[in-house]
């Protein structure tokens, strides 16, 4: 998808977030959007496997997101994580 396209289809998803959910992505949005300054008042937590530096908000906001996914209903039990990574270690035999 292009730029256009993905701002079109965000636009879309948007319209269906509720409000607890909006609001932790609103939060990321705008830490990403801050300046170097703002950001050096959010300490880094960690990193992103590709290098990529997590602030404290961010991470916080993360966790709303996974958060409200969770009480969405949205997820997997213990025992599909069980079948599905041992399938995983099966392709990789």
């Amino acid at each position: 998808m292009n730029a256009v396209e993905l701002r079109s289809d965000l636009h879309q998803l948007i319209e269906e977030l509720d409000e607890r959910f909006l609001k932790a992505v609103h939060s990321m949005v705008s830490v990403y959007q801050s300046s170097d300054s703002e950001q050096e008042e959010d300490p880094i937590l960690g990193y992103e496997t590709d290098g990529t530096a997590v602030t404290t908000s961010v991470f916080l906001a993360q966790a709303e997101i996974a958060i409200a996914e969770a009480k969405a209903g949205k997820g997997i039990t213990v025992e599909e994580l069980k079948k599905k990574s041992g399938q995983w270690l099966e392709r990789i035999k």
